[in-house]
């Protein structure tokens, strides 16, 4: 993570994020996952949260470092309770809220994924009551945006696109 960490400190960075390798145990193979993201169309902060919502930045949070500072002074927390989304709810919450988020597109976390681990989480995809806890992580992430951006694109990306498609999945699986 040190690669991570000298950016963040080079560029000032709340957040910064990075590729990562999924290593599937039972399959014996791995998965790069880069982030698909171009340094002429990333501009500013502002630019990540609405790359975020179209799928070019992950929803986890385990690949990325966030600045101790930043998290305390925006006082960014998971929310007590949540056990399906919270990756997602904070990472919208600490993109709509940094001044300074940068990335590296190298492959520098492997996620592995054991055996057992994938036989506990396929049979919870088909699952609705897991679908349905989906939606309140998601709805808050969207109203912590609407409530604290001054971006309206952010803004519009939230209730035109997070929000829609939030529901339209609800009902639609």
């Amino acid at each position: 993570m040190s690669v991570l960490h000298d950016k963040a400190e080079k560029e000032n960075a709340d957040i910064v994020l990075c590729g990562y390798k999924i290593y599937n145990e039972q399959e014996n193979n791995y998965q790069a996952r880069y982030i698909k993201l171009s340094t002429k169309k990333i501009r500013s902060a502002r630019d990540y949260l609405p790359a975020w919502f179209i799928g070019k930045i992950p929803s986890n949070i385990w690949s990325c470092i966030y600045r101790k500072k930043f998290i305390e002074d925006n006082k960014l927390s998971f929310h007590e309770g949540c056990h399906f989304g919270e990756d997602e709810e904070f990472m919208a919450k600490t993109l709509c809220a940094s001044q300074r988020t940068v990335f590296v597109n190298e492959l520098l976390y492997v996620y592995v994924i054991h055996s057992i681990q994938e036989n506990m989480f396929k049979p919870k995809r088909a699952n609705h009551d897991w679908l349905n806890s989906l939606l309140p992580p998601r709805l808050r992430a969207a109203r912590y945006i609407l409530r604290h951006s001054d971006n309206e694109r952010e803004k519009s990306y939230a209730k035109s696109f997070y929000l829609v498609w939030a529901l339209v999945r609800q009902f639609t699986v």
